[in-house]
């Protein structure tokens, strides 16, 4: 079961992150 958790936590991350570099992305392309 923490295997499954862990590999949860690990996707949670990687959405999370995912997300933070296309906010980003956006907020340099609305600045251009």
């Amino acid at each position: 079961m923490s295997s499954m958790r862990r590999i949860n936590w690990g996707l949670l991350a990687a959405i999370g992150f995912s997300a933070a570099v296309w906010a980003l992305v956006i907020v340099l392309i609305g600045k251009l």
